[in-house]
């Protein structure tokens, strides 16, 4: 009897003790608490619900039935701006190499004026490419635009200052602007770089003659004779023709125009050579009238 008693009372003891833990709840309801949202099926310390919860970016749990923003959706966002901005470099860029191509058979073709055009439009969608300056200065070469052609050269050396294609066409500018100091010396600079080509060599010495720098000059003829002999002796041997008619002969007098252009007037000569010829005269009269007495 005792022994039946202690049984019922631990039976008893268990119900309350499972009542605490879980209030509410019965044997025969069974009822099972739902994990948080997101996080349904895994256990709760399991390697998958932190996967979950890392991706909820820590929440597991939904407001008012809203669907919470993923990391990974964040992420395609940004994938897709950046595929835009990508996307649209790239036709800028095919817009630029198209617009270019089109500038330079303009200029092939001799339309300046569009060629003209065409580099201005390159240049207002990349304004740092050196080739496009080149490009609208070769059009304004092209229209005899001496100044702007200049212009637009030295652009594109502020871009790229060793760029020969620029060099030359400013060479050629100032050349055409008879500025033939500033011609030589962008000239120079890309012979510089080609110490090799006799082509080089006498076209600066052309531009040093035009500059009148004849010492030079001649030290170029000679470098592009010796390059290049069966070319450029011939022009070697022009200068000199040239240099030595300009040279007056030892002991030769002077030209009346050479004396008059090294300072002496001209009014001055004349006076002089008509005194001359009235004391000439008057000694002629004195002698023929002591021969008749």
């Amino acid at each position: 009897m005792h022994t039946h008693n202690l049984r019922v009372i631990i039976a008893c003891a268990a119900l309350a003790a499972l009542s605490a833990v879980h209030p509410g709840a019965s044997f025969a309801e069974k009822k099972t608490i739902q994990p948080p949202s997101g996080t349904e099926g895994l256990p709760e310390d399991s390697a998958a619900s932190a996967v979950v919860k890392s991706a909820l970016g820590g929440k597991t749990t939904v407001s008012k039935g809203k669907p919470v923003a993923l990391a990974g959706e964040q992420l395609n966002d940004g994938a897709l701006k950046a595929s835009d901005a990508q996307t649209k470099a790239t036709r800028q860029s095919q817009n630029i190499e198209q617009t270019m191509q089109a500038a330079f058979m303009k200029l092939d073709r001799g339309d300046c004026q569009g060629a003209l055009a065409d580099s201005a439009s390159v240049i207002s969608m990349d304004a740092k490419m050196a080739a496009a300056h080149i490009a609208h200065g070769d059009a304004n070469y092209c229209l005899k635009n001496y100044t702007e052609a200049a212009k637009d050269a030295t652009a594109a050396l502020a871009i790229e200052p060793e760029n020969d294609n620029a060099l030359a066409l400013r060479s050629r500018t100032y050349k055409q602007m008879q500025d033939y100091k500033r011609a030589y010396d962008d000239l120079a600079a890309i012979r510089s770089r080609q110490t090799a080509d006799a082509r080089l060599w006498n076209d600066t010495a052309k531009l040093a003659e035009a500059a009148g720098n004849m010492t030079a000059a001649q030290e170029e003829y000679k470098t592009a004779a010796t390059l290049d002999p069966a070319r450029y002796e011939p022009v070697l041997r022009e200068f000199q023709e040239r240099l030595a008619k300009k040279a007056p002969a030892a002991g030769t007098a002077k030209p009346f125009r050479q004396v008059e252009e090294e300072g002496v007037p001209s009014w001055l000569l004349m006076t002089g050579a008509a005194c001359a010829g009235i004391l000439l005269l008057l000694l002629l009269m004195v002698v023929m009238k002591k021969a008749m007495s």
